[in-house]
């Protein structure tokens, strides 16, 4: 077993035979642009035998500059996984934080295992089923005995048995703070089978999509570079108006590097009249999934969040059709409107552990506690376990 402090030191060759017809952001590309990105620090644990790697995992290390989903310590206690759940909710919140203070220097140092909306180890899928959960346990292993105060795991899918039995053998405590929704796109011979294949109150929603397109527009593909000063203008202006760090130069070179890095896995759908950009997603796409990156658009245009719809819901389903991608991944939260588009909302299981006893205890009854109100919250949304 070995520590890497970054995946560049792994063969990109033998990470991606793990991470084959995988999902997209699971590849050696993107978690390299990953760290680039991730204010933290990397951790790769890497397990080799004589033909090459057999498992690895990829984490960073939580810093006070991680964002809400890449830190622990602020998701058990910020606001929005209580749910608006009260007063004596809020106050129950406040006193098991105050209990878990030995818990918040740990938390805000663990190292966090995630990808786009998933915690996930990449093991041998050549190898029998009793040495892929030893080399789980390795991986888990190397993790804990590393030098992050705390490890934690937040988006384990509830159907990755082998993960979950080897986290609960080495002690983490598990909990359920939200949920991932996914369009199932496999199977439809085009997007009109697609489109027929769904009950008529979900197609009306793609057929309002593409009646809310303003006169003269077309989406179609655009290429990135040879577009990015513009790209990056419109995802600019969408992080102004929403209050995210509305910073060119650093979008710019963000898509710049990932345009090096992933040539073949990143595309972007744009909104096009009389040859100008107007709005655009960015997408992350391979032979295990889709997602979306970035909306971005031109508000000085003055017809609001430009074929919002069509670039985040009927131009990527239509994608993933047309290409053979089974599944269209919307991300977290924001569950009504996925719903609304046929996707289904999935469970996210938060695995923590900390090495100290009591600072292990108090964070185990933070995270009980959410999962108590959450688990009613996203039942509501009909979200599977």
């Amino acid at each position: 077993m070995t520590l890497h402090r970054s995946i560049t030191e792994v063969s990109s060759a033998d990470w991606n035979r793990l991470a084959a017809a995988r999902l997209p952001d699971l590849s050696h590309e993107y978690l390299a642009f990953r760290e680039q990105r991730e204010p933290g620090a990397p951790v790769v644990a890497a397990l080799r035998d004589a033909c090459g790697l057999t498992g690895a995992v990829h984490g960073t290390r939580a810093t006070a500059a991680s964002g809400l989903f890449s830190h622990p310590w602020k998701m058990l206690t910020g606001d929005q996984f209580r749910r608006d759940s009260g007063d004596d909710s809020r106050r129950e919140h406040e006193r098991l934080i105050e209990g878990a203070g030995a818990a918040r220097a740990a938390l805000a140092d663990a190292l966090v295992v995630r990808a786009y909306d998933t915690s996930d180890l990449l093991l041998s899928g050549d190898a029998p089923e009793n040495e892929r959960a030893r080399t789980a346990l390795a991986l888990l292993d190397a993790l804990r005995d590393g030098e992050a105060s705390a490890v934690v795991f937040p988006f384990v899918r509830p159907q990755d048995e082998l993960l979950r039995t080897a986290l609960a053998e080495r002690g983490f405590h598990s909990g359920c703070l939200t949920a991932a929704s996914t369009v199932d796109t496999g199977g439809a011979a085009d997007y009109a089978a697609f489109l027929a294949s769904l009950p008529s109150q979900v197609r009306r929603h793609y057929a309002k999509a593409e009646r809310e397109l303003p006169g003269g527009v077309t989406v179609t593909e655009v290429p990135l570079l040879p577009n990015l000063d513009r790209i990056a203008d419109l995802e600019t202006q969408t992080l102004a108006k929403n209050g995210g760090p509305a910073d060119f130069e650093a979008v710019r070179a963000a898509r710049r590097r990932q345009a090096e890095l992933m040539p073949g896995q990143l595309r972007v759908a744009g909104a096009v009249r009389d040859g100008e950009i107007l709005a655009c997603a960015v997408q992350l796409i391979g032979p295990g999934g889709c997602c979306v990156l970035a909306y971005g658009c031109d508000y000085t245009a003055g017809e609001g969040s430009i074929a919002y719809h069509h670039l985040m819901f009927n131009e990527p389903v239509a994608r993933c059709v047309a290409q053979g991608v089974a599944a269209y991944r919307l991300g977290f939260e924001a569950f009504q409107p996925k719903r609304q588009r046929g996707a289904r909302v999935e469970r996210r299981e938060m695995w923590l552990w900390l090495p100290d006893t009591a600072a292990m205890a108090g964070a185990a009854r933070l995270l009980d506690f959410l999962t108590g109100l959450n688990s009613d919250h996203l039942g509501t949304f009909g979200a599977t376990a």
